[in-house]
């Protein structure tokens, strides 16, 4: 099979698997590829909570994600985690895929961070012992230049997840685009100090988008990261799926 080359950079890109969290970064990782001429990859990687059936973090159910899959023309590999597994139980589990993408003849799994270190040094340690790059096109991008390729005719994504300690309410379940002009200015246009999470609904590269409704709000309170701060609060709203009679009633 050709290798490509990533321009950014400048390093070889055979097969790969792109992590697909449902949201924007992981949109943006692929179009970025696209758009420098690579094919689509061999699959999308995402995990999921076992009794939730939902994306982890992002809150996204199952079913949605399969969609975005189904309009990306690329097959979804879903690794069921449970509620809240410990270190080594995700890198167990983890690295049964990582081995099996490997010896399907996978060369690199494509990540969409931007900035943090630590996370992408661990996802690095995470992928070595089976031979695998860790690739990721957004590096050290500028946020804000980032979120101006989303929009009407570009990536369409939808705020379906707040960190209510650093954004107000109405920004919940709004598109991307208008949600911005209500951030304080301390806030990223990307969320890279998780301050948001996205469903992506279209993108050049789907053969449609994907309709949706808007249902329940939930707050949740995470504990604090040390004793000085205060406890983390993520408000959700969920994504209904539309079924065709009611796209068009």
């Amino acid at each position: 099979m050709k290798t490509h080359y990533l321009c950014v950079m400048n390093i070889p890109l055979g097969p790969y698997a792109l992590h697909w969290s449902s949201g924007k970064d992981a949109a943006l990782a692929l179009q970025t590829l696209l758009v420098q001429g690579f094919p689509p990859p061999v699959c999308l990687i995402t995990t999921y909570q076992q009794s939730t059936q939902r994306v982890s973090m992002h809150g996204t159910g199952l079913d949605l994600v399969e969609q975005q899959a189904q309009r990306l023309g690329v097959p979804l590999r879903a690794i069921e985690l449970p509620d809240l597994p410990d270190n080594q139980a995700y890198q167990k589990q983890m690295d049964m895929h990582y081995q099996a993408l490997a010896q399907e003849g996978v060369k690199a799994i494509v990540f969409g961070d931007i900035f943090l270190e630590e996370l992408r040094a661990f996802r690095e340690s995470q992928l070595t012992p089976h031979g695998l790059e860790a690739v990721f096109p957004l590096w050290h991008q500028n946020t804000a230049s980032l979120a101006q390729q989303i929009g009407p005719g570009k990536i369409r994504a939808k705020i379906n997840c707040i960190m209510r300690n650093r954004l107000p309410e109405i920004c919940l379940g709004l598109d991307l685009e208008d949600a911005l002009p209500h951030f304080p200015p301390n806030a990223d246009p990307c969320g890279e100090n998780g301050e948001f999470h996205s469903f992506v609904y279209d993108m050049p590269a789907f053969s449609s988008p994907i309709a949706m409704g808007l249902g329940q709000k939930v707050m949740r309170e995470y504990p604090a990261p040390n004793a000085h701060l205060e406890p983390v609060r993520m408000q959700f709203i969920d994504l209904l799926p539309l079924s065709a009679s009611q796209q068009n009633p």
